[in-house]
């Protein structure tokens, strides 16, 4: 009996802004900040990705404040910051999970699109690290078992 199995991706964002007091943010010399980058973009991607079958995503550690360490191999973050700051800078790691080779590059292509739609005076970019690829279930076997006949 054929099964399918789901591929995994990694993936990670960061995003920049221009540091600054609070007092400022969303001021048009300031900006945003990264933080608000970062939601905007976690949130545009629950918007248009998630409703597609197979295909999951989750962002599973997220840093962000005046100061960011990231440290990718061991999945471990240090950040110092203040309440009273815009954050300058934010890592996120994350989990692609698919079926097929082509429903992970239109995932990324989409993720791609909404990374470079950034929010004033802000940054962002994103890379992906192929883990395991997708195995779909094999053609022939797609519509097994048949559905019962009346």
């Amino acid at each position: 009996m054929a099964t399918a199995r789901r591929g995994s991706s990694s993936w990670q964002l960061k995003t920049y802004g221009q540091a600054g007091h609070s007092s400022t943010i969303f001021k048009p010399n300031v900006g945003y900040g990264a933080i608000f980058e970062a939601s905007r973009i976690l949130n545009e991607f629950r918007e248009k990705l998630s409703q597609e079958q197979y295909l999951t995503f989750n962002p599973g550690l997220i840093v962000g404040g005046s100061e960011v360490k990231y440290d990718a191999a061991k999945a471990h973050g240090e950040v110092a910051g203040k309440t009273n700051i815009i954050s300058p800078e934010v890592a996120v790691a994350g989990d692609l999970r698919f079926l097929t080779e082509k429903q992970k590059e239109d995932a990324r292509v989409k993720m791609r699109e909404i990374v470079a739609r950034n929010l004033p005076n802000t940054r962002a970019e994103i890379s992906f690290t192929d883990n395991l690829p997708g195995m779909p279930l094999p053609s022939a076997t797609r519509n097994w078992p048949p559905s019962p006949t009346k």
